[in-house]
């Protein structure tokens, strides 16, 4: 009753009027109001002969991979003054974005209906979810990004347990010249931004160094109370790469990448003695080192080795006292992993291409909590001492050509030590139903399984929010693994100057990981991690992309129809709304030396209750951004985000759950400047 009494004075936007707004910029893509279509150029957002190398064993053109993969460019990454990984991700379809286990400041990606921890995230192909859970989308930097690969569904064999719910791959983009450098500083209310790379390219040798720091300054969306709803702290990102390649067939890279996060909350909670303030206090560090070689000893064979270990730390102190000088309690967790795969790709003939490879990973977990209740008490007690768990995978995935059809079956053998073998088939098929030389159609299709052992976040660790959040999650030792059936098929239409592309997807998960009401325990709220017996999660997903008028108008549409239910209740799950609408213009002016562009995010309401008796509103937000090319290298830029002022209801000075799904932050005005020669 509480929960529902928040939301008596959120009505829902008006639907019609924000359909009908989004939709006519869509409908705009095949207007004929277009004088003459453009040629497409190096900025088009669709161009089809991109070379992908995401779920295919070796590279190929985006257009002739069997396996669907969305792009998002480096041009369109600068151009829309894109901070992070979760704004980068905000226009494709299907795209969702939640918190990470009720982390406040920590804001994970899935695709379809799945779980943010069901989508694996790489960097160069070395994967990134080796920490607690699901990986927070703000960690990654953009700044040496060349373009990102998006894979959906549990589509290919290369990738393991955490891909159930689809793979994201951030391809840095390597130095070109003898000196390359990058220099941006945007100036924000909230958050800033400051973003440095340097890099040179010799004859034998390859080096980099980028930086991004970001500076967080805490909002407050209603200042009749003392409750702050956002962080004071700051993101920082160091990645060093040097990569020695002494001719075409060898190559060796070593990397090493820092990421710090460090949020502080001003809150309060209003108590029969009055108002008690209180801090809440979170600091993340996590320390990557990785060595990939790549060997070519002829041309119809490549082995490819990756060497990774890392360290993830985190600090929270979820209740401190204002009134005491010393921190009350304070959480310490530390996660190893140290992780091996070896991959070989031969290629007997021109229509063939086996790969095959083996990955080891071995993680160690730590977590210690500590309570001081004076200056002189102080106790100290091991939550987790050294769970460990380690795991052994291999696979093997072949492409094949036959005439107009291309097929990639795949298997995945895992093995863990707690929860014995999994094996997962499958399998990808394109077919090339239409050439034509300016219009082609193709054919996608994939069926595949997935398999995801629980963490031992999960399994362990006791999430504690019952200082801030006003509830806990417990961890289960008794878990099961997760399995998934996963179907992606549709068909793309393109011309030389647009595309159309429709794809429809089904997932049958059994086991699914969710929170189970365990009722008021101590006077706190308390959940625990359960396997739910079988959901499924269903729908459709469009895009539609074009130019016109003399290639100086571009727009994007993209549509998701989404139903996920748990299949014994036939409950809608939760944080997952049914639609949702994004769409981009982009006008270009000034001898094309100047940029206008403006977005478009809708999404209808969702349950946010276990029950689904509690929905958060539907909501559209609207974006402007302004681009203008000063100089060969300059570029000033400058955006207005959130042009209504949509956003969720200010904190409260109570301790309650946030359940209000709409846009942290309001209405935003920011301005920068970039100077770059690559």
């Amino acid at each position: 009753m509480e929960l529902q009494r928040q939301f008596r004075y959120l009505q829902p936007l008006p639907k019609r009027r924000l359909f009908g707004l989004v939709w006519l910029v869509g409908v705009m893509s095949f207007s004929p109001l277009s004088s003459g279509w453009a040629q497409v150029d190096s900025e088009s957002t669709y161009q089809f002969d991109d070379i992908v190398v995401t779920g295919n064993p070796l590279p190929k053109t985006v257009d002739d991979s069997p396996i669907p993969t969305e792009i998002i460019r480096e041009t369109e990454l600068k151009k829309n003054h894109l901070r992070n990984l979760q704004q980068a991700l905000e226009l494709r379809p299907s795209s969702n974005f939640s918190n990470i286990r009720g982390q406040q400041q920590a804001s994970g990606v899935s695709f379809q209906g799945m779980q943010p921890d069901h989508t694996l995230i790489l960097v160069d192909g070395i994967p990134q979810n080796t920490s607690f859970l699901a990986l927070d989308t703000e960690q990654f930097q953009l700044n040496d990004i060349e373009r990102i690969e998006i894979l959906k569904g549990a589509s290919s064999a290369l990738y393991g347990s955490a891909a159930m719910g689809g793979v994201i791959n951030l391809i840095t983009r390597k130095p070109k010249k003898s000196f390359e450098y990058t220099l941006l500083q945007q100036v924000d209310p909230t958050r800033s931004i400051t973003r440095l790379k340097a890099g040179s390219r010799q004859e034998n040798w390859s080096q980099e160094v980028s930086l991004q720091y970001n500076p967080l300054f805490n909002y407050d969306l209603d200042p009749s109370t003392y409750s702050f709803d956002g962080a004071q702290g700051y993101n920082l990102n160091v990645r060093p790469t040097a990569i020695y390649h002494p001719n075409t067939r060898f190559s060796i890279e070593a990397g090493y990448v820092r990421a710090e996060n460090q949020w502080n909350f001003d809150l309060a909670e209003t108590t029969a003695d009055g108002l008690v303030p209180y801090f809440n206090r979170n600091r993340y560090l996590r320390n990557q080192w990785h060595l990939i070689s790549d060997w070519r000893p002829s041309t119809n064979l490549q082995v490819k080795t990756l060497l990774s270990a890392e360290t993830f730390n985190s600090r929270q102190s979820s209740r401190d006292f204002a009134r005491t000088p010393f921190e009350d309690q304070v959480k310490s967790g530390s996660l190893e992993t140290y992780r091996a795969e070896v991959q070989t790709s031969v290629t007997p003939s021109d229509f063939v291409v086996l790969t095959s490879g083996v990955v080891s990973q071995f993680q160690r977990l730590d977590v210690l909590t500590t309570t001081q209740s004076s200056p002189t008490e102080i106790a100290s007690n091991k939550d987790i001492d050294q769970k460990s768990i380690r795991s052994l995978e291999g696979y093997l995935q072949a492409d094949l050509i036959l005439g107009n059809w291309e097929w990639i079956p795949g298997l995945r053998v895992q093995h863990d030590a707690d929860f014995g073998s999994f094996i997962a088939p499958k399998l990808s098929v394109k077919w090339n139903a239409i050439d034509q030389g300016s219009f082609q159609t193709h054919l996608r299709a994939s069926v595949g399984t997935g398999y995801k052992v629980p963490s031992m976040v999960e399994r362990f660790y006791v999430l504690d929010h019952s200082a801030n959040l006003g509830y806990q999650v417990l961890g289960n030792p008794n878990l099961d693994p997760e399995s998934s059936l996963s179907l992606q098929v549709g068909p793309e239409f393109t011309w030389s100057r647009a595309s159309v592309t429709i794809n429809g997807f089904y997932h049958d998960v059994e086991n699914l990981l969710v929170y189970v009401d365990q009722g008021n325990r101590n006077g706190i709220q308390t959940y625990q991690f359960a396997n739910q017996a079988r959901t499924a999660s269903y729908g459709a997903e469009t895009s539609l992309q074009a130019k016109w008028l003399d290639d100086t108008l571009s727009t994007q549409f993209a549509y998701t129809y989404l139903i996920s239910r748990d299949r014994a209740t036939n409950q809608d799950l939760i944080f997952r709304p049914r639609h949702v609408l994004t769409s981009q213009l982009r006008y270009q002016f000034y001898k094309q030396k100047a940029d206008l562009i403006m977005q478009f995010r809708y999404q209808s309401d969702e349950p946010v209750s276990l029950d689904g008796s509690v929905r958060s509103p539907s909501w559209l937000r609207t974006d402007l951004k302004l681009n203008l090319e000063l100089a060969s290298d300059w570029v000033l830029f400058m955006g207005l985000d959130n042009l209504f002022d949509v956003h969720r209801t200010g904190r409260q000075d109570e301790i309650a759950p946030q359940i209000d799904r709409r846009p942290p932050l309001g209405r935003t005005v920011y301005i920068g400047l970039s100077l770059s020669n690559t």
